[in-house]
């Protein structure tokens, strides 16, 4: 199902980050990154890594998990983590 969203910043206090992993095959050479946006929508952060043979899951559960860490280590504790996988968000909703 494809499903339009407009993105919105978050409140302040808070960093939103948007992830996305990507992958050319199954398996295949593929890549992650992250955007970190603050209440403002000023960009405060990003990143993008190659990985090499992967399979799709991998790259969108390494982006969320990269976007985690890196948060963790900028001092950023309240993000809001928006990722287009519903696998992930629903692992890391339980």
């Amino acid at each position: 199902m494809i499903k339009s969203v407009i993105w919105s910043p978050p409140a302040p206090g808070w960093i939103k980050v948007n992830t996305n992993g990507a992958v050319m095959g199954s398996p295949g050479v593929g890549g992650c990154g992250g955007i970190f946006r603050n209440y403002r929508a000023s960009v405060k952060s990003c990143f993008a890594i190659p990985l090499g043979q992967v399979f799709a899951f991998k790259t969108e559960l390494l982006a969320a998990s990269l976007a985690i860490n890196f948060a963790w280590k900028y001092g950023w504790y309240r993000i809001w983590l928006e990722s287009d996988s519903s696998f992930v968000v629903q692992l890391l909703s339980s």
